[in-house]
């Protein structure tokens, strides 16, 4: 603020006045004074920083194009998303955790997984296994995948081994009479319906006495 002058103040001219109220109520409302400054912030955000918050938020928005393998415009959109959000690394893990744990869409769901799968941490394990309870098979079947990929583990037994000493058995393999595209999918649908609850359970009680010595990179 600039200090005052320390002289003889000459006296005002009524024009000179009316001048300084101009001045002072254009500056009130250039700056946004009182109640009219939150909505002026609000109305034209800063740059940067909001700039980058919403482009991450149309990428997490465009996992849930990734539902239909069929739909080749939407199925690139969800690739391209897919790339931009694992382009930016740990930067964004809690944004992606946050969306797998509260997102109503599984196919967002299913895409925060595929994202963690390149660039997850420690941090995303917990969330990762929680997931395996998840209502849709498929967001439990990459979450599964992902926690193998991660930790170097497993917790169901190869096609054809038997029972593990958590109680899992390993998933049916298909017949090779069945020849439907999806028929792999129908049986770990069947299968994690099933399991999902002693699967989490052993991945939780895994983790719980492994966390400290499992490196994820």
């Amino acid at each position: 603020m600039t200090q005052p002058h320390h002289r003889p103040v000459r006296p005002r001219r009524p024009a000179q006045i009316a001048v300084m109220v101009l001045a002072a109520a254009l500056a009130c409302v250039w700056s946004g004074c009182e109640d009219s400054r939150e909505p002026i912030y609000h109305a034209k955000p800063s740059p940067k920083g909001d700039s980058t918050e919403r482009d991450i938020a149309a990428e997490i928005a465009n996992l849930a194009k990734g539902k239909d393998p069929n739909d080749i415009d939407a199925s690139a959109l969800y690739d391209e998303a897919v790339s931009k959000l694992t382009g930016r690394g740990q930067k964004v893990e809690s944004r992606i955790i946050d969306a797998l744990r509260t997102s109503t869409d599984w196919g967002i769901r299913m895409g925060c997984i595929e994202v963690l799968e390149s660039t997850g941490s420690k941090a995303c394990v917990e969330h990762l296994i929680a997931a395996l309870l998840d209502d849709e098979p498929l967001v439990a079947f990459h979450a599964n995948k992902t926690l193998e990929e991660l930790t170097r583990h497993k917790e169901i037994p190869e096609a054809g081994k038997p029972t593990a000493a958590n109680g899992l058995p390993s998933v049916p393999a298909r017949d090779p009479a069945h020849l439907e595209m999806n028929a792999e999918q129908k049986l770990w649908s069947a299968y994690q319906r099933e399991h999902r609850t002693r699967l989490h359970d052993a991945w939780d009680a895994w983790w719980t006495d492994n966390k400290s010595r499992t490196k994820v990179e």
